[in-house]
């Protein structure tokens, strides 16, 4: 393997994505429903479904649009370097360095319905980075940011210095770190804090 490597993707940032698309049709047909019911006009109701309901589906693309950026990816023996670029301007926006040496343990989530996934860090000081990443055609669809960052992972294990390993997480609430976890379970909370 190279000393690095820089791959480009899209990025999306998920938690405002859906921060705007639950709430706009939840609430627009609510509010369809709502007015329907006040007025005894039932074509309000179809309306809004079709204006809130269904739009954003057929819609998507355009929709997420407003929540992408392109991402360059640049991957190194140490450290990976994730640079979100806005996609009219070209200029980076923001930029996150995160070294390996401060990852406790990673995971991925790639959706079956979409080229999606995500990657979860959980870093030494207890903060999970959560990232989505979209390659489309565009971009070039075999872009494999998955296999580049499990090859990267895995030599930066062999060679580990100070016996540091990055663990894979399987499940989504097992942290396996060195940094101290509450256990809810046994503190007689029904929940987690």
């Amino acid at each position: 393997m190279g000393d690095t490597k820089e791959l480009e993707t899209i990025a999306i940032d998920g938690n405002r994505y859906m921060l705007f698309l639950f709430p706009w049709m939840l609430g627009g047909v609510m509010l369809s429903l709502l007015v329907a019911t006040r007025t005894h006009i039932w074509i309000i109701l179809v309306i809004g479904m079709a204006i809130f309901g269904v739009a954003p589906i057929l819609l998507n693309a355009w929709v997420r649009s407003f929540f992408t950026w392109k991402a360059r990816l640049q991957f190194s023996p140490d450290r990976l370097v994730v640079q979100y670029i806005n996609q009219k301007t070209d200029e980076v926006e923001r930029n996150d360095e995160i070294a390996f040496d401060d990852v406790v343990n990673y995971r991925y989530l790639p959706a079956y319905k979409n080229n999606s996934f995500n990657i979860s860090l959980v870093l030494s000081d207890g903060v999970k980075v959560t990232y989505t990443f979209w390659p489309t055609k565009k971009l070039g669809g075999n872009v494999n940011v998955l296999g580049t960052l499990r090859s990267f992972i895995d030599a930066y294990n062999k060679r580990a210095p100070g016996g540091h390993t990055i663990e894979y997480r399987y499940r989504k609430y097992e942290y396996r770190s060195t940094y101290p976890q509450k256990d809810w379970r046994n503190s007689g909370s029904s929940t987690p804090s």
